[in-house]
């Protein structure tokens, strides 16, 4: 006999609590996607590792992990997805969503221990897994960081659980499974272990301090189980580091000396960047993006009001938080938000280069933002329940719209390569053994870091099932050498016999060095692709028969082409964001990145990688001229009007000012400075055509530093539209 309730169970309620709001979220966010987004940057070179060597589950102190020993689990979540499915994306996005999951539940659970108000229970799930800071958290290369600080909120909810539990052999589970999360997370990254006290700062932050101590003390097995992953964690970090040489860590960190002084140089960088960013500057930035980025079409209306259902829902009969919490409760809970904040950043300190990125250095800081954000939108439902339901809510938008952003970002970086990658497979389907696979790329997209220059050998490897794929490029017609030396790029050439590349020449500022070799490749070892200007192959009989094989065969090579590097045939009739590539406008603008550290590769030769200014309300991506001559393909469809194209750079520029000349296709064009930061040039009707387009930049190097304009921003667009 089946049993009706008239009412659901009590732990049917709390479940939906916590899982239902986060897989809610993770349905509009992946909905205008789908699940195409594969792998960027190391996660194809942990492909090629596990093409030769099966998925490795654990890093140890040999092999090619050996550097992550510290971190022995952190390649496990890829291994997983690998052994599961070897040949597509579809695990690894599973793992993505479950890691968003576990951050919404947990925190959802710890706020409705704080404040007893389902509502904003649900808001600060929500709020931890869209909050907008990092600018990683959608891609796979941080799914391993992701899960360590979904896990390191999981276990403070569970240690708190247990303290708080009447039964003994409950209290036994949850702190058995308290610990596994802080071994486990922190094996993941290292990271997590600053953020293992945190169940003790909740339970100051409700019980207050005389009632914490007494819990610790009267339930020291739980405390005990607290203790014992602590110091598993510290005694394998402390074992490792002793023992092992050359580790991630240590190249990170440095020597002792410099270790103190990059943490001197960097301190101040807690508050003024960490801080700033993760309470303030990630919502300017989310702001931005709904205000200029996002079309304001049927789904954004779909998404406020699913999110604005889910707030009202979680709200009914539940109770104020204003009531029952109190403002000496939501003080505390800030303070806990705050500490938990700064445990999350202060670890980054130690690498200068970290505290200049937005990537990966905000996920461990999310959980705390977003209790700060609880506590003073209780004290703002003390004066009016409305307008804190509303900020609320239109906070999780805001968020949602970053996460979107961010997945578009990615799904867009990986569509390119996939179609560079076909490209290159449809016509060499298979390189015997000791050939090297020369591409010749006329679309000139394999010219950044996102763009595969230097991970394109792997992701051969892993598409043609083998150790390694010894892979060559040469961007044409310009005929350069993509392979950076101190950021440069050298040059290309093919012989009569052999491909030939040579690397830039060493500069005065490095000193006295000796030219490094050419590469010389004999034609006879070599198998040559082309790349069209749109990334697609040519159109040959050759190429057609390669096509059918690959979407009939059976081999791996055929199962990653039809899946891996598959077309995306996900509908895009929501366009959420547009797509240039699909949809060109009548203007073009390219600044190398408009949001931190979410970098905009383009086609083209003679830049160097996005570099980023910081300044704490808007961040700047600024580019170098390396070569004499520099290049740019963007997509176009140009009105009849006569064009203006206008260049701006970062800092006035006096070297050679009048020996600068631009082309566009072919065509040069008259070039005047109007400002000591702006050029204009002049582009009659006619010049530019529909689809693919070229500009080219003559100016002198500088013969210390090898470099030219220091770029911030290149506009073209009808001259009677352009300020």
């Amino acid at each position: 006999m089946i049993r009706v309730f008239r009412q659901p169970p009590a732990a049917m309620l709390q479940l939906a609590l916590l899982v239902v709001p986060s897989c809610l979220l993770i349905i509009l966010l992946w909905f205008p996607f789908g699940f195409h987004m594969g792998a960027m940057l190391e996660d194809w070179g942990l492909l090629r590792i596990y093409s030769e060597q099966g998925p490795i589950f654990f890093s140890g102190a040999k092999g090619e992990l050996a550097q992550h020993q510290i971190r022995p689990l952190m390649t496990t979540l890829w291994a997983i997805a690998y052994a599961v499915d070897p040949d597509g994306w579809w695990f690894w996005h599973v793992e993505l969503a479950v890691s968003l999951v576990i951050k919404g539940a947990s925190l959802t659970w710890i706020a409705f221990y704080l404040t007893g108000s389902r509502k904003w229970a649900v808001v600060a799930g929500m709020l931890f897994v869209v909050w907008p800071a990092d600018t990683l958290q959608m891609a796979f290369r941080a799914v391993n960081i992701g899960f360590s600080a979904g896990l390191a909120t999981l276990a403070a909810a569970l240690f708190v659980a247990a303290y708080l539990s009447s039964s003994k052999q409950r209290r036994t589970l949850l702190a058995a499974l308290g610990a596994f999360c802080i071994v486990v997370g922190t094996w993941m990254y290292e990271v997590m272990l600053l953020a293992a006290p945190l169940c003790f700062l909740l339970l100051w932050a409700h019980e207050g301090r005389a009632s914490m101590v007494a819990l610790i003390r009267s339930r020291w097995p739980i405390t005990a189980a607290w203790m014992s992953a602590v110091v598993v964690t510290l005694v394998y970090i402390g074992y490792v580091t002793l023992t092992a040489q050359a580790t991630y860590q240590q190249a990170v960190a440095g020597s002792g000396q410099q270790l103190l002084t990059t943490l001197k140089t960097n301190g101040p960088l807690l508050f003024s960047r960490g801080v700033f960013r993760s309470l303030i500057g990630g919502w300017v930035d989310a702001v931005r993006i709904m205000a200029s980025d996002f079309h304001w079409n049927i789904y954004f209306l779909l998404v406020a009001a699913a999110v604005a259902l889910i707030v009202s829902l979680a709200g009914r009969r539940s109770t104020s938080a204003s009531d029952e919490a109190g403002f000496a409760l939501s003080w505390r809970m800030a303070v806990v938000g705050l500490l938990s904040l700064l445990l999350g950043y202060a670890p980054f300190l130690v690498s200068p280069g970290h505290v200049g990125v937005s990537q990966r250095t905000y996920l461990f800081t999310a959980s705390g933002s977003a209790l700060v954000f609880i506590a003073l939108l209780i004290v703002l439902d003390r004066w009016s329940k409305c307008l804190a339901t509303l900020a609320a809510v239109l906070l999780i938008v805001l968020g949602v719209g970053q996460q979107l952003y961010q997945f578009q970002q990615y799904t867009a970086i990986h569509d390119k390569q996939r179609t560079l990658l076909r490209a290159i497979v449809e016509q060499a389907p298979h390189v015997a053994a000791g050939k090297t696979l020369i591409v010749v790329d006329e679309s000139q997209r394999i010219n950044h870091v996102w763009m595969l220059s230097s991970v394109l050998h792997s992701a051969l490897a892993y598409l043609y099932d083998k150790a390694d794929q010894h892979v060559e490029v040469c961007l044409a017609p310009v005929n350069v050498w993509p392979r950076d030396v101190a950021g440069r790029q050298g040059s290309c050439e093919e012989t009569a016999d052999a491909w030939v590349f040579r690397p830039a020449a060493p500069l005065p500022v490095q000193g006295a060095q000796s030219l490094a070799p050419d590469v010389r490749i004999a034609k006879i070892d070599a198998v040559v692709v082309h790349i069209r200007a749109d990334s697609t192959s040519p159109t040959t009989p050759a190429v057609d028969t390669n096509r059918e094989v690959l979407l009939a065969g059976d081999s791996p090579v055929a199962r990653r082409y039809r899946r891996a590097i598959a077309k995306d045939d996900w509908p895009r009739w929501m366009h959420v964001f547009p797509d240039p590539a699909v949809e060109p406008g009548t203007t073009y603008r390219w600044d190398f990145g408009k949001r931190w550290n979410l970098d905009l590769p383009e086609a083209g030769s003679g830049w160097t990688e996005a570099e980023w200014l910081y300044t704490p309300l808007r961040q700047k991506s600024v580019v170098w001229m390396t070569l004499r001559r520099t290049s740019l393909l963007f997509p176009l469809k140009p009105t009849t009007d006569d064009y203006r194209l206008r260049l701006h750079v970062s800092e006035p520029w006096t070297d050679g000012r009048g020996e600068i000349s631009v082309r566009v296709n072919g065509r040069e064009v008259s070039a005047v400075w109007f400002s000591d930061v702006d050029l204009g040039a002049g582009i009659p009707s006619g010049v530019l055509g529909a689809g693919i387009n070229t500009v080219e930049f003559e100016a002198p190097l500088s013969k210390n530093w090898g470099v030219s304009l220091h770029v911030d921003w290149i506009d073209i667009a009808p001259a009677s539209i352009q300020k």
